[in-house]
């Protein structure tokens, strides 16, 4: 039974990219240049990550070396920026439900917090490589961190609490993990990418179970990325 419907694209006819400033419209009517349709480019060049905000989402574009909120009730979007903070590759985004944002910013090494009032935070810098993936769950905030092979748990004000995917045994053991979901009994969903498989493990990093393999059959991956897990688990 389906259990989605199109409800619409982004950007679409009330997002359209901004045109020419005043002064460039001067210009190009006294040299008598008439811009091209989309001439100030696109508003999003690769988008990579989402996550649901109550009247909309975010979504970051690491081509673009951007974050944006957008606003579908009021049609309208605002750049994430930070003081303290360029982006430099923003991967991943996460949302809280009153939506604080975190930003895994692959280029940078960290997860940038961004508050409501625009204060951010850096979490995990020294401790993160390239971090791709983000979860929250069990009180906790997982995130996946591919050149390291693990999966690093940080309490919500930032500080380290466990790490797990190296050691343990082969079935433990993860290869470039790029997403993670964590279910609603808190049982955290790792996608091992060049493992082919989806590893659950629970919220303290114990191996419980997997499913997938090398491949391009029923129940086979070939290149996976990123999961999520809905209300039913």
């Amino acid at each position: 039974t389906p259990v989605i419907r199109w409800a619409g694209s982004f950007p679409d006819a009330r997002f359209a990219p901004p045109g020419p400033s005043a002064l460039r419209r001067v210009w190009n009517a006294i040299v008598g240049i008439e811009p091209e349709r989309g001439d100030e480019g696109p508003l999003l060049k690769r988008p990579f990550g989402v996550a649901a905000l109550e009247n909309g989402f975010a979504v970051t574009d690491p081509d673009a070396r951007a974050v944006l909120r957008v606003n579908w009730r009021e049609a309208s979007l605002a750049a994430v920026n930070c003081p303290n903070h360029t982006w430099l590759m923003p991967i991943a985004v996460a949302a809280t439900s009153d939506g604080v944002l975190f930003v895994a910013d692959g280029g940078a090494g960290v997860v940038v917090r961004v508050e409501l009032d625009g204060q951010c935070t850096r979490i995990g810098a020294g401790r993160l490589e390239r971090p791709t993936g983000l979860a929250f769950g069990s009180g906790r905030l997982y995130v996946v961190d591919p050149p390291q092979h693990q999966v690093v748990a940080f309490s919500a004000d930032g500080r380290e609490q466990l790490r797990f995917g190296l050691g343990g045994g082969e079935r433990q053991a993860l290869n470039y993990p790029t997403g993670v979901a964590v279910a609603p009994d808190g049982t955290v969903l790792v996608v091992d990418a060049l493992n082919f498989r989806v590893v659950r493990f629970t919220p303290e990093g114990k191996y419980l179970d997997e499913f997938g393999q090398s491949g391009d059959g029923g129940g086979a991956f070939g290149r996976p990325k990123g999961i999520a897990v809905d209300s039913a688990g």
